[in-house]
């Protein structure tokens, strides 16, 4: 693994990560970090998109890459399901904390959190019906490696729901992203919003539905 993948784990491992979890799982959380990146009108979507991604696929299996501590849960278990949910993470302590949080909320179904890199997803190919992926694509180093890695895994006409951070290409953007990169938190900087839907579209993906917010964006995506 090279040293920026070790230090954003570790990252991810700490404090950092605890927060991170603790927003992403809470609409409450979401909608305060929306002020804070200029009332971006993606984040407090994402309950909805989980929601939608989770009901995806009632018979077949969903993958949630990153999944950090599994904070999609929070939002995707009140959606009935039968099918297997799948996570995949590099950072132990937030594994840690996904079993935990599957122990509280998913009784019902199955759900297993597995230890993988997202650029190189241990899986036949087309495993899964579904595909989720919240804010984790800007913390890999890759993007088009993730993007063609969760390809191969989703079947023909399956989903792939994604939210990520973008760079619009202002100044004060490319400062925060220049924060970000020396916290260990991206890195890389995030990829314009025109590259990642041609990187999406080369990839096999069609878009069916689309919310660009300030500095994120949203895309429900079907696989060709």
């Amino acid at each position: 693994m090279s040293d920026s993948r070790t230090n954003i784990q570790r990252r991810f491992d700490g404090a950092y990560g605890a927060l991170y979890d603790g927003v992403v799982s809470r609409p409450a959380g979401l909608r305060v970090v929306s002020i804070g990146f200029g009332f971006d009108t993606v984040l407090p979507e994402i309950p909805r998109l989980v929601r939608a991604a989770y009901a995806d696929a009632p018979t077949q299996p969903l993958l949630d890459v990153p999944c950090g501590a599994f904070g999609s849960l929070a939002h995707g278990a009140e959606v009935a399901r039968e099918a297997d949910v799948v996570g995949v993470d590099l950072a132990d302590v937030m594994l840690d904390r996904a079993r935990t949080r599957i122990r509280e909320l998913a009784p019902a179904f199955s759900v297993q959190p597995v230890r993988g890199d997202a650029l190189e997803l241990p899986f036949d190919d087309e495993s899964f019906g579904a595909a989720l992926s919240i804010n984790g694509l800007h913390c890999l180093p890759d993007h088009a490696r993730f993007v063609q890695s969760v390809a191969r895994v989703l079947q023909v006409g399956g989903t792939f729901t994604l939210t990520t951070l973008v760079d619009r290409g202002t100044r004060a953007g490319r400062g925060f992203f220049t924060a970000m990169r020396r916290a260990h938190i991206l890195p890389i900087t995030p990829p314009a919003q025109a590259a990642l839907d041609a990187m999406l579209d080369e990839t096999g993906f069609d878009v069916i539905e689309a919310v660009d917010g300030r500095m994120f964006v949203a895309r429900r995506l079907v696989r060709r």
